[in-house]
């Protein structure tokens, strides 16, 4: 009898495993985070189901497959391995209904492997336990020791397998060898929306509606679940032989947004804001913030129009009760510009780049730009206009002759320098920075000669590039070539050759070593072009700007990430008023680099060696934005064929 009955207990303790050993819940392992190159993805996957096949064997959890975990994230962009952050670790615990999860990390330092298993309770949201491990290497033997180990040692306490609480039905059966026979009943689930996943006593039973049988007697955990939708849970007392219905209506899950602009302040309550193509309204005259609510959540399109903006839209994510910030920038329309002069057909440049003749009419982008008129025998004017997003603006400018016999500086965007002698090189007197290429300090007579006040823009070499007389440059990166608003940068990522033929399509030329240094440091052997003082710090005189020089290098130096607009820094012009001879881009200039040159060179108009290998490039740029860099005197080179993100030039005549 006694033997009939063990045979009995055995008998239910394998046709109900869960039952048998008193399940405590669901545990969920994480795949292993790993950022090195020893181990193969295919062996990161073996380390992980070893600590499953571990977690199974030393433990009463139900351990949850991998196959289970991605068919529950199922269109969750989710990454399956943890990167150490615990709010994150949890939330992904409690998206997969778990009652433990572990998170695994192995990092590689000096050569040597640390292994690092951590244990969290998700109801809790508390790290129960954290174990190390450290093998010499990391090789994959070693490590599946390790984490063997390592998962023996995290799991140390939790209820074993054979092990029967006290009260439960097994406990009772092993005191009394008796067996309480259960009965089976059905169970029948409709849902509102269909397609809810069924879970019975933490048992993955499909989707609703679902009539499920042979279910034991006595009270089951229902669990509903559907993506978007707050999950149900409901307790359901099962009895031998009858149908028990279930109907149950899932709460959409919602959340808010915030709606805000970034942009100045402006008419907004003409700023009217959309959700998935539905209008939800305007924004508020007074405050610059509306509040959208009870969102379901999900991907959804939020768009704002503005009667002066363009139409922006913006993808947002909702969570359920979380309130989302979208902070939206809108892109003003262009404006309309008129401009006329007296006298009239004076040529108009618009941020160094020439459109057209005056009396002229154009749009331009909202924003400061720069405005320059001139007419031969009439002094150039220049001044900063504010174009106003989808305003009219008009300039009215009386341009003043020269007197009788004077000359203008300025033709065609060039400036003037006049023949005459100048110092070039580095005077070590008092310039500690000196090269060996930049000695010795030497006197040189030049020609007179025109240079381009600007370096070449983008919008410049395009009309180039479409008379079909220029190749494209590089882009992508940083290069500016069909880069959006950066028609007044400099052009970059040009080669050499790419700049020679841009200034013959020009009737021009690129200027020497010598006429670049001229044009730089004027005839009094400047060391920078504003003066002998490395001032960064300096502001403008009408404090608009940030700095005296050209480009420094990022959003904290100079306002722009890399290169800036060809007329922003006034504060950083030659003693002939050019710009940018600091900074903004290196600049190709037509001779041979000769690292000696300058201890035989000619004493009027030398051209450089006749020969070499590389081409010469002066002025630093906003890459590699040292003091020493900005130097007039400083001499660098280049492949010719070389295009690169801080490489421009200018033209001379």
């Amino acid at each position: 009898m006694r033997k009939s009955l063990l045979f009995l207990i055995l008998s239910l303790f394998l046709s109900f495993p869960v039952l048998a050993r008193e399940n405590t819940g669901d545990l969920a392992v994480m795949e292993i985070f790993f950022t090195g190159k020893e181990l193969t993805n295919q062996q990161l996957g073996f380390l992980a189901d070893d600590i499953r096949e571990k977690a199974v064997e030393v433990t009463n959890f139900r351990v949850m497959s991998k196959d289970n975990i991605l068919a529950i994230l199922k269109d969750k962009k989710i990454n399956l391995s943890s990167g150490g952050d615990p709010e994150c670790d949890v939330e992904y615990g409690r998206i997969l209904q778990a009652d433990k999860l572990i998170t695994s990390q192995i990092v590689n330092s000096a050569g040597a492997c640390y292994l690092k298993l951590k244990l969290y309770d998700i109801k809790t949201a508390n790290l129960d336990k954290s174990v190390s491990r450290e093998t010499p290497s990391c090789d994959f033997g070693n490590l599946r020791r390790a984490v063997l180990d390592g998962v023996q040692d995290l799991l140390g306490g939790v209820v074993r397998v054979g092990e029967f609480k006290p009260g439960t039905v097994l406990a009772r059966v092993a005191e009394t060898l008796r067996v309480q026979p259960q009965g089976l009943g059905t169970l029948e689930i409709n849902t509102q929306p269909d397609k809810c996943r069924i879970f019975i006593d933490s048992e993955d039973c499909g989707l609703s509606p679902r009539i499920i049988e042979s279910i034991p007697a006595g009270e089951r955990t229902v669990v509903l679940t559907r993506d978007g939708y707050v999950n149900s849970t409901e307790v359901v007392r099962i009895e031998k032989g009858k149908r028990v219905v279930l109907n149950k209506t899932l709460s959409p899950q919602t959340g808010s947004v915030l709606v805000s602009l970034s942009n100045p302040a402006f008419e907004q309550e003409k700023a009217s804001v959309y959700l998935d193509g539905k209008y939800i309204g305007v924004l508020p005259r007074e405050g610059r913030i509306l509040k959208i609510g009870n969102i379901l959540t999900g991907q959804h399109a939020l768009r704002v129009d503005h009667p002066d903006y363009e139409p922006i839209e913006e993808n947002i994510e909702i969570r359920h009760n979380a309130t989302e910030q979208a902070n939206l920038e809108l892109k003003g329309k262009p404006g309309r510009i008129l401009i006329a002069s007296t006298p009239a057909s004076a040529a108009v440049y618009l941020n160094g780049v020439q459109r057209g003749e005056t009396p002229f009419s154009g749009n331009l982008i909202p924003g400061r730009h720069r405005l320059r008129v001139s007419l031969p025998r009439y002094n150039p004017t220049e001044q900063d206009i504010e174009i106003k997003p989808n305003r009219p603006l008009s300039v009215s400018l009386e341009l003043e002759a020269l007197p009788p016999g004077q000359k203008s500086y300025e033709r065609a965007g060039m400036i003037f320098i006049p023949a005459g002698e100048f110092m070039m090189g580095c005077n070590e007197a008092y310039d500690h920075q000196c090269e060996n290429d930049e000695k010795p300090y030497h006197r040189l007579y030049l020609d007179a000669y025109y240079i381009d006040k600007y370096e070449t823009t983008v919008g410049e070499y395009e009309m180039c590039v479409g008379a079909g007389k220029c190749g494209k440059p590089d882009q992508g990166g940083y290069c500016n070539w069909k880069k959006e608003d950066r028609e007044d940068h400099p052009v970059n990522c040009v080669d050499w050759y790419q700049a020679d033929a841009y200034c013959h399509w020009k009737g021009e030329r690129l200027p020497t070593e010598a006429e670049w240094e001229k044009a730089a440091r004027g005839t009094q052997g400047l060391i920078y072009p504003w003066g002998n003082e490395f001032d960064c710090e300096k502001n403008e005189e009408d404090g608009t700007r940030l700095r005296v020089l050209s480009v420094l290098g990022g959003n904290d130096r100079d306002r722009y990430q890399d290169t800036a607009p060809v007329t922003c820094f006034i504060s950083g012009v030659s003693p002939y008023g050019i710009f940018d001879l600091a900074g903004n881009v290196w600049e190709w200039v037509r001779d041979w680099y000769g690292d000696k040159y300058y201890q035989g060179s000619p004493a009027r108009n030398p051209q450089g060696p006749p020969l070499g290998n590389l081409r010469g490039i002066r002025g630093g740029s906003w890459y590699n934005s040292i003091p020493t860099n900005f130097r007039a005197s400083n001499r660098n080179s280049q492949d010719p064929l070389n295009r690169r993100a801080y490489t421009g030039f200018r033209c001379a005549r």
